[in-house]
């Protein structure tokens, strides 16, 4: 599956294989590794199964619960980070092109197939190889085949509508030789402040995940303290195996799960910086 396919793959069906991740990851960074597989599949089932085992002491509610978290893992937590990575590189760097262009486009002294040749080395990834190839096409094409190509790249990232409409000004300038640079400055200027807005964003996501963790813990410490407290084995007998204590702990978990999982809704959920 070649890359430029990437995009069918990430607007595709729910469920996508690892080899389909990969072809998602290595847009911009390198192959899926171990430790990739060991933070988004080992961490969660040895988290749920911790502290499954902790409130329930009773080893197939661990397992299960490992089993889960190596399923939640494999099924939502790894497409949607990698997706999310991807998101958020492939956005860099078209922000670094629209910046890079937009220095160079103001001196009308350079031929516009010499500024994108010259932006080209900036680039890295996907971006990298599509201002690569959209320059092979214009440089030996004629004016038909060149809107061609500058609307397949449009189109390619028609989510990000700002640097759609720089495509647009840079086909303009191509096909009728006018450079409007208002419209260039004013365009990388939006561009910019959707980028900060996203790293706000992102800001919040990391504010939110660490409160979690931090009231977590602390409800980790307070169950700690009362098991321990009153002895494992009282704990035990007079309520964790027992049936109130089975329906208790159970529905804890529960709940638990369903606010761990609004909360990954909410961290990999980039929607509201395509606007």
């Amino acid at each position: 599956m070649k890359k430029n396919n990437i995009k069918k793959v990430k607007n595709g069906k729910k469920r996508i294989s690892i080899n389909e991740l990969n072809l998602i990851q290595e847009a911009y960074f390198k192959k899926l590794t171990f430790a990739d597989y060991f933070k988004f599949l080992g961490i969660p089932a040895i988290a749920f199964g911790a502290i499954t085992h902790v409130l329930q002491f009773y080893v197939p509610a661990t397992i299960v619960a490992a089993i889960v978290g190596i399923c939640f893992g494999l099924f939502k937590q790894m497409p949607k980070m990698v997706k999310k990575n991807y998101f958020l590189q492939s956005y860099v760097e078209r922000n670094r092109f629209l910046n890079n262009f937009t220095q160079l486009i103001v001196n009308e002294n350079i031929m516009l197939l010499d500024i994108i040749e010259k932006i080209i080395p900036r680039l890295s990834g996907e971006l990298y190889n599509d201002i690569t190839v959209l320059l092979a096409r214009i440089t030996t094409s004629n004016n038909d085949m060149a809107k061609e190509a500058f609307k397949d790249l449009a189109n390619k990232y028609q989510e990000d509508v700002v640097f759609s409409q720089y495509v647009e000004q840079i086909e303009t300038v191509f096909l009728e030789g006018y450079r409007n640079i208002d419209s260039f400055k004013e365009l990388k200027k939006q561009h910019n402040i959707l980028l900060e807005k996203i790293h706000d964003f992102q800001k919040d996501k990391i504010k939110a995940m660490s409160n979690f963790i931090g009231i977590l813990t602390l409800a980790g410490i307070l169950v700690g303290v009362l098991i321990l407290g009153r002895g494992i084995d009282l704990y035990i007998t007079a309520y964790a195996h027992t049936v109130m204590g089975a329906v208790g702990n159970t529905s804890y978990l529960i709940l638990l799960f369903f606010l761990y999982n609004k909360l990954m809704n909410y961290i990999y959920d980039d929607s509201i910086t395509n606007l």
